[in-house]
């Protein structure tokens, strides 16, 4: 299946690092939670903001305060990207990468104040951090490139009728 096929290390590396800061934090705290261990829709959605902020780079669009955006509401991903998830699911996964640093987002760039559109873009900084706090506990090591992060999910088009242009 071509969907499922790309990305399983970088989901692996995410489920991982919930997993050690679950557990450092089980410990300080002596309580036990769980993991959710979502890191293959974290992987999805980190993937699919890369490819559109990738493609905003070779247009030269969106480009605020330094870095390339893109921008959706959460029922907006649903209709483009993401028809097999909830809008529940994409706000869940948006807010687990926001609260790691992986995601940046903000509403500030939107013209009314009213408009509560998103716009979103990576901190790779903080994704290697990540897969280098993952190495640190695993022998192996791993890059962003290793996560498969320049496959991302194909372009929806015209021809499937789900195409939204998130350019301005």
């Amino acid at each position: 299946d071509k969907i499922l096929s790309f990305y399983p290390e970088l989901a692996r590396i995410l489920n991982k690092y919930e997993e050690i800061t679950v557990s450092k934090e089980n410990e300080k705290s002596g309580k036990k939670k769980r993991c959710e261990h979502n890191g293959l829709n974290k992987a999805i959605f980190i993937n699919q903001i890369h490819y559109w902020i990738e493609l905003n780079k070779k247009t030269n669009k969106n480009f605020r305060d330094g870095y390339y955006w893109t921008y959706n509401t959460y029922s907006g991903w649903v209709e483009a990207d993401f028809c097999y998830w909830s809008a529940d699911t994409i706000k869940r996964t948006v807010n687990a990468l926001e609260e790691i640093g992986v995601i940046v987002s903000t509403s500030e760039y939107n013209k009314f104040k009213i408009d509560k559109t998103k716009w979103y873009r990576i901190d790779y900084d903080r994704l290697q951090e990540i897969i280098d706090d993952v190495s640190e506990y695993e022998s192996a090591t791993c890059t962003i490139e290793d996560g498969n992060l320049h496959r991302a999910i194909p372009e929806i088009n015209t021809e499937n009728k789900h195409f939204i242009n998130r350019s301005e």
